[in-house]
């Protein structure tokens, strides 16, 4: 056991790397590379993940998608300095990397856009011009190819005798009644992944099931858990425009495209957390080790 968790934590410290590469090569700033990394390495909702061997598939993901975005800009700034290399090799190797991230966790797929975003927006601030479009159509069929996949063998359904009551208590929960429990859901997962933790046993817990949390039932303003929920959706939604408004603003092409590059990148990121968001049905009840990709972009 020892053993596996030191690998864990490696593979922890191998991914904490290249989220500091990463941070200094969105920002063109070294300075942020050290922070970044120590943000991402300490912070206290990768413990399920780090500490628990069943849960080492999250790293890897992480790290294959981090892996890749590196070594997709590394490979288009060699090609830019008329560095020939094999790109074709080159980018059969990245595509390996991607689909053994896919294989090692199935909730890597939603961290595709990000990917493909992150990448864009590195390249974009190197000025570089080349290699967007087919690598991107590359990963995108590797991901297509796994779902396939997984379609074609009958494992990306699970049969409802499986789910019980007492791991996903919201399951048969349907219309608004369900979109404002799992919007209060998707919350406490960025309230995590942004270093805020509440009192109580939501807090305590790093798997948040068993009825762990009580639903949130009508009327709806008299649950006092609505008093962050609505906020943290409306300044999401108003830092999204501001954003937007800014590059709108901005006279500087460059500068404009930036800025939406920057704000499309973190809205991918939080992307990943589709899976609690309660948009598909699935099994288990939501967890830490499902912030991990979301807060390589808190880190940064």
């Amino acid at each position: 056991t020892d053993v596996h968790r030191i690998v864990s934590v490696l593979l922890h410290s191998a991914a904490g790397e290249l989220v500091g590469h990463v941070a200094a090569l969105l920002f063109g700033l070294a300075e942020v590379a050290p922070l970044a990394k120590l943000a991402f390495l300490l912070h206290p909702v990768h413990v399920e993940a780090v500490a628990n061997c069943a849960n080492r598939p999250h790293v890897l993901a992480v790290l294959c998608a981090l892996a890749v975005v590196l070594g997709w800009v590394e490979l288009e700034e060699s090609w830019a300095r008329a560095h020939r290399l094999d790109r074709a090799t080159f980018y059969g190797v990245l595509a390996s990397i991607w689909a053994f991230g896919l294989l090692s966790c199935e909730t890597a797929i939603f961290s595709l856009p990000a990917l493909l975003l992150t990448a864009w927006t590195i390249l974009d601030r190197r000025e570089i011009r080349t290699g967007r479009s087919w690598p991107a159509a590359t990963f995108a069929a590797v991901a297509l190819a796994y779902l396939a996949g997984r379609h074609h063998f009958d494992t990306l359904t699970i049969p409802k005798g499986l789910i019980r009551p007492a791991e996903n208590p919201y399951y048969d929960l349907d219309g608004f009644h369900r979109a404002v429990n799992y919007l209060h859901i998707l919350v406490l997962h960025i309230f995590k992944a942004n270093g805020f933790f509440f009192n109580g046993p939501v807090d305590m817990s790093h798997e948040y099931g068993f009825d762990c949390i009580p639903q949130i039932r009508y009327p709806y303003y008299d649950d006092r858990r609505m008093l962050y929920v609505v906020p943290v959706v409306l300044l999401l939604v108003a830092a999204a425009l501001g954003a937007f408004f800014a590059a709108w603003r901005e006279t500087s092409p460059r500068k404009s495209r930036r800025i939406v590059l920057l704000a499309l990148t973190y809205l991918a990121f939080l992307a990943t957390l589709f899976p609690v968001s309660g948009i598909i049905r699935v099994g288990t009840f939501v967890a830490d080790r499902i912030v991990f990709p979301y807060s390589v972009a808190t880190s940064i």
